[in-house]
Parts: C-alpha cells; sequence; structure tokens
C-alpha cells in the first residue's frame, strides 16, 4: 500500500522547485534595471542631455 500525500506536502515539493526559480529571475531582473540606470547616468554624465551619436537624428539641429 502507497502513503498516501497531504496536499501540504505536495505543496512544498513544488516550492522547493519554484521558489530557487523565481528568486534567480527576480534577481536577474534586478541587476538588469540597475546596470541599465548606472548606463544611461554615465552616457549622460558623459555627453551632455544627448549622446552624439544621436544627434543627426535631431530635426531642430537641422534648421538655420
Amino acid at each position: 500500500m502507497q502513503p498516501t500525500t497531504t496536499t501540504w506536502e505536495k505543496l512544498k515539493q513544488f516550492a522547493i522547485i519554484l521558489i530557487p526559480i523565481l528568486v534567480t529571475q527576480l534577481s536577474l531582473s534586478a541587476i538588469t534595471f540597475f546596470v541599465h540606470q548606472y548606463v544611461r547616468k554615465v552616457q549622460f554624465s558623459r555627453f551632455g542631455r544627448r549622446s552624439d551619436s544621436y544627434k543627426h537624428l535631431d530635426s531642430s539641429s537641422d534648421r538655420p
């Protein structure tokens, strides 16, 4: 006769698998967010409000 597993035991087994995956995803999302913020800060501090590589897209610079 097989031992019956309760709902609580099934949830614990599911959580053992799911929680590390969720923690990893949240960590990667947080790292991506902060790296993106840092890169934006560095770009603005080096090039002012707009980077030199985007000046050709500025339509106001075409005016005399």
